[in-house]
């Protein structure tokens, strides 16, 4: 099992970060362990789907719980194509305790201002190497 295989690498998880990917849609999930219980919160809509909670359920047996709890809140606007940055935004408030957008047009600008930090760094990043140079597995006499 993938899960298991690897939450066995890591020691004491206590609290899992994730988006997963259903339907061409982002769900942004914080999975925590409070004594035997899994605490699922999202910030998406007031249901997930049922692959979504068959997720957490294989996460809630792998950390050794005995029950999973959901915590659901829905979004005050739609997102169409934004639920990728609000997905992001989510596990940022999680971790840095950022705010949340309250509506469509702040998760437009957050899109926005993201995309173009990310070309930033992208054009004042150098050309990488050529693929035979990465490794120290050929000499520069052997590559033609």
């Amino acid at each position: 099992m993938l899960v298991n295989g690897w939450l066995e690498t890591r020691r004491d998880v206590t609290q899992v970060l994730l988006v997963v990917w259903v339907r061409s849609h982002w769900i942004p999930l914080q999975l925590l362990v409070v004594g035997d219980t899994l605490h699922v919160s999202s910030w998406d809509a007031t249901a997930l789907p049922k692959t979504v909670e068959l997720l957490c359920e294989v996460f809630c047996e792998c950390l050794g719980c005995q029950q999973v709890s959901f915590r659901l809140e829905k979004r005050g606007f739609g997102v169409g194509d934004l639920c990728g940055v609000c997905s992001v935004r989510f596990l940022d408030h999680i971790l840095r305790g950022k705010m949340l957008p309250t509506n469509q047009e702040e998760a437009l600008h957050l899109h926005r201002t993201g995309r173009a930090i990310f070309l930033t760094s992208l054009l004042g990043c150098p050309a990488p190497r050529r693929p035979w140079k990465w490794s120290g597995c050929c000499s520069s006499e052997q590559v033609a």
